[in-house]
């Protein structure tokens, strides 16, 4: 793409930087041409920015829209096919088509956002309407003891110790009566904001949820992973545990999908999930879908020896994984980078260390498992034969 842009200022008459040469010969026309280039790429820049961004909707995973997004962007910049086709017109750009997209995926967004704050605000006034009717009845037995009250006070004037000791029994029975009434009334009441409460809370913790889970493999997504390095890293600073931190990767997944379709890829990325959180079933193990094929796993409270054999385990059941789709069995390996924490470096340090394990891995014949050292030296250990 350098070289092509390289070769249309030449043609324009341009300097490197992209400006007409002083004194040449560049037209209107070559200046017309290059702000229309630096607005395309602008724009492309912005959706994929927009992209990388993107939340879960209805429908919609953010996965998907992150994808379709590069796609636009790079229809837009290098004339590469919109979504949903195979080729695309030379020098044509689907603008019509990107504006379609945006404004469909726009309106989703506002429907899927409208909804969720009805929803929490349909929860809270459901709570605060419950809050007032306690009030209010608490008012009204308040009114009623002391009217009693008054009452019991007006007794107290009369004359007769015989009219007053009935009185007084009288206005005592009445508040004995509205007492219980009240303690009876408080009970259900209680109960009843205790329910509304909890179904609250469950429907708050459920939108957290959803916002740390990835919605294909019911992992935790790349936010939660990241909150969860840093809160490791700083408990186990005060506390002197090691932690340590694994990249995987599913070898050839390309291939997967080209060769049986991307609904048996998505049944591939589920089933390794499950069978991650089935070899690693500690509460300690943070398992996370770091990206596409790419996971993530942290080890809370573990040596490296200790991870390192976790990870060998889990290499082992991938392998026996059988994965039936359709008419298919697909069999498939995986690659994994390890690092072990080390307190004198930032989290994206320590998981650029067991990236490059990862990368490593692949390198040397996938189906394997690469140690990373604390000054990122890779340690190879192969498992089983090359994929």
């Amino acid at each position: 793409m350098a070289e092509n842009w390289d070769r249309i200022k030449g043609m324009l008459g341009l300097t490197v930087d992209g400006r007409p040469e002083p004194g040449g010969q560049a037209s209107a026309t070559a200046e017309a041409v290059l702000d229309h280039a630096q607005s395309t790429q602008a724009l492309g820049t912005m959706i994929s920015t927009y992209g990388r961004h993107a939340f879960d909707l209805d429908g919609d995973s953010a996965e998907e829209t992150h994808a379709n997004c590069e796609r636009w962007s790079r229809h837009l910049i290098v004339g590469a096919p919109p979504p949903g086709t195979r080729s695309s017109p030379a020098g044509e750009r689907d603008l019509e088509g990107l504006r379609a997209f945006f404004s469909r995926h726009r309106k989703s967004e506002k429907r899927y956002v409208a909804s969720a704050l009805k929803d929490l605000r349909d929860a809270v006034w459901t709570f605060v309407r419950a809050l007032g009717q306690v009030l209010a009845l608490d008012q009204a037995s308040d009114k009623e003891l002391s009217a009693q009250i008054v009452h019991l006070k007006k007794s107290v004037t009369k004359s007769s110790t015989e009219e007053i000791k009935k009185d007084v029994l009288a206005v005592a029975s009445r508040m004995g009566r509205v007492l219980a009434e009240r303690e009876e009334q408080q009970k259900a009441r209680m109960q009843t904001l205790t329910q509304q409460m909890r179904e609250t809370r469950q429907q708050l913790e459920e939108a957290r949820r959803g916002l740390e889970t990835d919605p294909l493999t019911q992992l935790f997504n790349r936010n939660a992973l990241d909150q969860q390095l840093d809160r490791t890293a700083a408990l186990n600073l005060l506390s002197g545990h090691p932690a340590c931190v694994a990249m995987l990767d599913i070898d050839f997944f390309k291939k997967v999908n080209d060769t049986h379709g991307h609904p048996a890829g998505d049944e591939v990325l589920r089933r390794l999930a499950d069978c991650m959180v089935r070899t690693l079933p500690r509460k300690t193990d943070f398992i996370a879908r770091y990206g596409g094929e790419e996971f993530a796993i942290l080890f809370q409270q573990d040596s490296l020896d200790v991870a390192r054999a976790l990870c060998d385990r889990l290499l082992d059941a991938i392998r026996a994984l059988r994965i039936e789709h359709e008419d298919s069995t697909i069999e498939i390996t995986a690659s994994i980078g390890l690092a072990a924490w080390d307190p004198a470096e930032e989290t994206s340090a320590w998981i650029d260390r067991a990236d490059k394990a990862l990368y490593r891995a692949k390198q040397e014949g996938r189906n394997r498992l690469v140690v990373a050292d604390d000054n990122g030296n890779v340690e190879g250990r192969p498992e089983g034969l090359p994929s």
